[in-house]
C-alpha cells in the first residue's frame, strides 16, 4: 500500500484557511481537481486511489503551496495566530522575565524589527530557526537517504521502503530528540549493513509504531485500537517479536521495551506500558548497564551503553515526578558523560536544513542530551524526597534545607546551560519543551512553600522571612515559574504551531490549562476583578483556550491528548468552550468521544495536582474514568 510521504505537520496559516474556507474537505477536493495542473491531479487522484482521505490530501496540497511560497518569498515569516483575537502583551508585564529579552520573543512579538533581528536576518540559516516552524525543515541524514537502507527487511508490515523512511524521518525529527534510547549512527549503520548488533526487527518496529503519532497523512493515527491504522499493524508485530525475545537480555530488546512504553504511554495505556518498563529495567540491571562501564569495551558498544543506561535513567525520573511514584533507579548510571563541548562527537548530530538555504542547523543533540541527564539527576533526587514525605506522613511540606539545595542545583543547571539551549536565544522545540519541563517542575516542587512562607518563623532571628533563611522566595519563584510557562507557549505556538507531533507537549499544555483555569476561577471567586485587569483576563482566557486546542491538537496524534482535552474541557466555562470552537475544535460528537474513554483507558497518568508531594491516588486517569463511567449509570 504505497503511503503519502508529505511533512509530518502543517505549515502556518492552516487554521486559518480552514477556519474562513467554509468548504468541506470534498468541496475542496472537488476544486483542487477543477483549478489545478494536471499534474497535481493525476498525484491526488493517485492519493485518492491509495486510500489516503480527503482532508489530508487538501491539506497536503496547501502544505506544497506554502512550502512553495517559503521557497520564492526570502521575507516570509511564518505566525500562527491563536483560535480567537485576544491581545496576550498583558502576560508579558506582570513580572521581569527572561524570556521577554530572548531572541525569539523579540523575533515573534516586536513590532519592529531589532537590532538582534537585523543581526539575525545576515546569517539565514539564523533567520531561518526564528522565522519558519520546525515541521517545514528537513532532517538531513546521506543513511536514511540511501537506497542501501532498506527498512522493509526488518518488518513484515509493509515492503514500502519510502513510507518507511518517511516514518524514520519522523521518528528521529519529532521524538528522539527529547527521547533518545539508543545511538541513532550506530542503529542506522547497523540497518544498513543487516547486523543485529544495534538494531532488531523489535526495535524497527516499535520505532515504527511510535513514528506512525507523527505522521500527518497517516489516518487514524491516535486510534490505537483500530486493526486498520499503521501504528496498529506495526504495535502488533512489535508484540509478537516482544514474545520471542523478552528473555533475551539484549541492548536493543532494552531499548525496544523504552520505546514501547512512550508509545503505549501516548495511547493512555501506560498500565499496559508499564509491563514493558519494569522489564526493560530488570534487563538493564542484569547487563550491568548503569555500573561502571569497561574501558577496553569495544568504542560503539560503550557510547550505546552510555547513552542507553542514561536515557532509561531520565525516563525513570520523569515518570517518578510526573506520575507521583516512587523512582525504580536508586541513582544516575556510573558511566560518565562527555562535556557538552565534545558532545557532538559523542552522540552524533541531527541535522536540519530549512527552506531558502542549503545551510544545515544542528539540533545540537549531544548537548542536549547531556543537559537533560543533569536536569533528570536532580529531578530523580525531587522525587525520592516526595516518596520520603509520603512515608513520613508530611506531605504538603518540604524541608527547608532541601528546597535550599533543590534551589541551588537548578540555579546552576540553568547557568551552565550552552548558549544555543538558554533561555536567550532557546528556538527549536526540544529545547522549548525543556524549559517548559524545568518551569513546570519549579512549580510543582516549591509551590507547597508558599503557605509556610507566609507563616515563617525562622529558627535564626538574622532570618526574619523565608527568603533570608534559605536564599529565595517561592512565592516569587513560583509566580516566575508560572509566567515562564505561558510566555513560553505562546512563543511555541506562535512559531511551531500545535499539530505537529510532540510527545511531551501533552504535559505542558494540561499543567499550564489547568493552572491558568485555576488562577480564572480565583479571580471570580475572591472577587478580584477590580485588582486584575480586563485585559488581563482576557489574555489569560486566551492562554486557557490556547492550552485547550493545543491538547485538541495533539489528540489527532496521540490519544492521550484527547483524554487531557476532554477533562479540561468539563473544567472550562461555556463562554470559553465557545471561544475554542471559533477555532479547528469540533465538538459535536462530544459525548461519543467521552463515551469512547471508558472503553479505552488503562492510564494511571495522574491529572491537574498542583505540589510533587500529594497524594495523586484520586486525579489518576483511570480512576476519573471509573468516576465518569459510575455518573453515567
Amino acid at each position: 500500500m504505497q503511503q503519502d510521504t508529505s511533512p509530518a505537520g502543517p505549515l502556518s496559516k492552516r487554521r486559518q484557511v480552514e477556519a474562513t474556507s467554509g468548504q468541506t474537505p470534498y468541496e475542496e477536493l472537488y476544486h483542487l481537481l477543477r483549478t489545478r495542473p494536471p499534474a497535481t491531479v493525476n498525484e491526488i487522484v493517485r492519493r485518492v486511489r491509495d486510500g489516503v482521505d480527503a482532508q489530508t490530501v487538501v491539506r497536503h496540497v496547501r502544505d506544497g503551496d506554502l512550502i512553495t511560497q517559503l521557497s520564492l518569498q526570502p521575507d516570509t515569516r511564518c505566525r500562527f495566530t491563536l483560535p480567537f483575537a485576544v491581545d496576550i502583551r498583558p502576560l508579558f508585564t506582570r513580572t521581569p522575565n527572561i524570556y521577554l529579552n530572548s531572541r525569539l520573543f523579540q523575533s515573534l512579538f516586536e513590532d519592529t524589527a531589532s537590532d538582534s533581528q537585523q543581526s539575525l536576518n545576515r546569517h539565514a540559516s539564523q533567520s531561518n530557526l526564528y522565522n519558519v516552524p520546525y515541521h517545514a525543515a528537513l532532517i538531513v541524514d546521506a543513511r536514511l537517504r540511501s537506497p542501501a537502507l532498506r527498512p522493509s527487511r526488518w518488518t513484515s508490515v509493509s515492503s514500502d521502503d519510502a513510507f518507511l523512511k518517511k516514518l524514520l524521518e519522523v521518528y528521529f525529527q519529532f521524538e528522539y530528540p527529547f527521547f533518545s534510547f539508543f545511538h541513532k549512527d550506530i542503529f542506522l549503520d547497523d540497518m544498513i549493513a543487516g547486523s543485529e548488533d544495534y538494531c532488531s526487527g523489535l526495535l524497527v518496529n516499535a520505532i515504527l509504531a511510535t513514528a506512525c503519532h507523527g505522521l500527518a497523512t497517516v489516518s487514524d493515527r491516535a486510534e490505537f485500537w483500530n486493526p486498520q491504522t499503521w501504528g496498529y499493524r506495526f504495535q502488533a508485530e512489535a508484540n509478537r517479536l516482544w514474545e520471542l525475545e523478552v528473555d533475551r537480555n539484549r541492548l536493543t530488546t532494552i531499548q525496544a521495551a523504552a520505546v514501547m512504553f512512550i508509545s503505549y504511554s501516548q495511547n493512555a495505556l501506560d498500565k499496559i506500558g508499564n509491563r514493558y518498563w519494569t522489564q526493560a529495567l530488570l534487563m538493564a540491571e542484569k547487563l550491568d548497564l548503569f555500573s561502571e562501564l569497561d574501558p577496553s569495551l569495544d568504542p560503539r558498544l560503550r557510547v550505546t551503553q552510555t547513552v542507553t543506561a542514561w536515557a532509561l535513567f531520565n525516563l525513570q525520573a520523569k515518570t517518578a515526578f510526573f506520575y507521583f511514584t516512587g523512582p525504580l533507579l536508586s541513582s544516575p548510571p556510573k558511566a560518565e558523560l562527555p562535556h557538552h563541548r565534545i558532545a557532538q562527537k559523542f552522540f552524533g548530530e541531527i541535522w536540519l536544513q530549512y527552506p531558502r538555504t542549503q545551510l544545515l542547523v544542528p539540533l545540537l543533540l549531544g548537548p542536549t542530551f547531556v543537559a537533560l541527564c543533569e536536569f533528570h539527576s536532580i529531578t530523580h533526587d525531587v522525587a525520592k524526597q516526595a516518596v520520603r514525605a509520603r512515608e513520613q506522613g508530611t506531605e504538603g511540606t518540604l524541608p527547608m534545607d532541601k528546597a535550599a539545595e533543590f534551589y541551588r542545583r537548578w540555579k546552576q543547571w540553568r547557568q551552565n546551560l550552552p548558549t544555543p539551549l538558554s533561555p536567550a536565544v532557546v528556538v527549536l522545540p526540544v529545547h522549548l519543551m525543556m524549559h517548559m519541563q524545568y518551569h513546570i517542575v519549579v512549580r510543582k516542587t516549591f509551590g507547597v512553600m508558599i503557605t509556610h512562607e507566609v507563616k515563617f518563623d525562622g529558627p535564626h532571628a538574622s532570618a526574619t522571612t523565608l527568603k533570608d533563611y534559605i536564599g529565595f522566595s517561592p512565592a516569587e519563584l513560583v509566580a516566575q515559574s508560572q509566567n515562564s510557562l505561558e510566555i513560553l507557549l505562546h512563543m511555541f505556538y506562535r512559531l511551531h504551531g500545535s499539530e505537529s507531533w510532540y510527545t511531551f507537549m501533552m504535559n505542558s499544555l494540561s499543567h499550564i490549562g489547568f493552572d491558568t483555569l485555576e488562577k480564572l476561577n480565583r479571580i471570580t471567586a475572591e472577587g478580584a476583578e477590580s485588582e486584575t485587569s480586563k485585559e488581563e483576563v482576557k489574555a489569560l482566557r486566551g492562554t486557557l483556550v490556547l492550552s485547550a486546542q493545543g491538547l485538541w491538537d495533539q489528540g489527532q496524534n496521540s490519544y492521550l491528548s484527547e483524554v487531557l482535552f476532554y477533562f479540561l474541557l468539563e473544567k472550562m466555562q461555556d463562554e470559553d468552550v465557545a471561544l475554542l470552537e471559533q477555532g479547528t475544535v469540533r465538538l459535536a460528537d462530544r459525548k461519543q468521544r467521552k463515551a469512547l474513554m471508558q472503553t479505552q483507558v488503562l492510564a494511571e497518568y495522574p491529572i491537574n495536582v498542583v505540589n510533587f508531594t500529594e497524594d495523586a491516588s484520586d486525579r489518576r486517569i483511570e480512576k476519573l474514568v471509573d468516576t465518569m463511567r459510575n455518573d453515567a449509570s
